[in-house]
């Protein structure tokens, strides 16, 4: 490629010769006053527009080539994981760095899991670089500490957060992280679909089936609601039905009761959280590099 600039940078140079000294032409002439006399004819016009087309398209396929060059420069070395990890761009330009993210993800097709807690991220344009911390698979509480490596499945998603974690940690939605959502404020938003409160009454609950009081109010709450007091206290429930709310109708509840469901954190995105006051990439002429634990490049992000 580098080859193909210099023939195309030769060119160039051999154009803007010609342009600015056109080759002469002689033509013997017959003039009515002096006899023969060499008249110099120079190329016309049309000729001259047709040099300037060819210069601007040859500048156009040397500057189209160098962007190639560019580009595939960015991308060396290349990291095994390269051809199935794509680096997108979430939400960049504002102050917040709570609002401020990327977003990873795994193909479909790729053969195996990614652990990327070794991984890290970096700007070519400012310098930055910021690593990629632990996380917490499953959140048994919301407060619990990160732990392990956080492993990317494929199809699967990771939003990289630049600000700080609600929660005190990177972590992965599963069927119960909608409670979170009820008490805290995650950008971007938990998917919200909990598990079935009136199932869960029936499964868990031990509540007669003549109890309307309390199956009109569990009937009554919308997915991954939080009851609170005021509410119970209105729909004059029993300590039955009160017990039952208290220690199921919330993350910490719905968690001991559905973890070891197939399926509890298929769908769910990992929430990484860079853990930075400030923002970290730039609102435009950025380049983010993915770097995987042994400095190669995994995925690269232009905008």
């Amino acid at each position: 490629m580098l080859n193909g600039i210099a023939i195309a940078v030769g060119i160039i140079v051999l154009v803007l010769a010609l342009q600015a000294n056109p080759p002469e032409y002689t033509d013997l002439t017959e003039d009515a006053g002096s006899g023969n006399q060499e008249v110099v004819i120079q190329a016309d016009t049309r000729e001259r527009r047709d040099i300037e087309n060819e210069l601007i398209s040859l500048y156009d396929d040397a500057r189209d080539l160098q962007d190639e060059i560019d580009s595939y420069e960015l991308r060396q070395p290349a990291s095994p994981y390269a051809e199935n990890v794509t680096l997108h761009r979430g939400y960049i330009g504002g102050t917040d760095p709570d609002y401020e993210y990327l977003i990873l993800t795994l193909a479909h097709d790729a053969n195996v899991p990614i652990a990327i807690s070794d991984w890290y991220l970096e700007s070519v344009v400012s310098d930055e670089r910021v690593g990629l911390p632990l996380g917490v698979r499953v959140l048994s509480r919301p407060l619990d500490r990160a732990s392990e490596n956080v492993v990317l499945e494929p199809g699967s998603t990771a939003y990289l957060i630049t600000g700080e974690s609600p929660l005190h940690s990177s972590f992965r939605e599963n069927r119960c992280t909608g409670y979170l959502a009820e008490e805290d404020t995650f950008y971007p938003s938990l998917y919200r679909s909990c598990p079935s409160a009136k199932n869960d009454m029936v499964l868990y609950g031990n509540i007669a089936l003549d109890n309307d009081r309390c199956y009109d109010y569990i009937e009554s709450l919308y997915t991954c609601e939080l009851p609170n007091d005021r509410d119970m206290s209105r729909a004059r429930i029993n300590h039955a039905c009160e017990r039952f709310v208290e220690d199921n109708l919330n993350y910490v509840g719905c968690v001991e009761n559905h973890r070891s469901e197939p399926g509890f954190t298929k769908y769910g995105s990992w929430y990484i959280y860079l853990e930075k006051d400030e923002t970290l990439w730039r609102s435009k002429r950025e380049i983010i590099r993915l770097i995987d634990e042994h400095d190669r490049v995994v995925a690269i992000l232009e905008y």
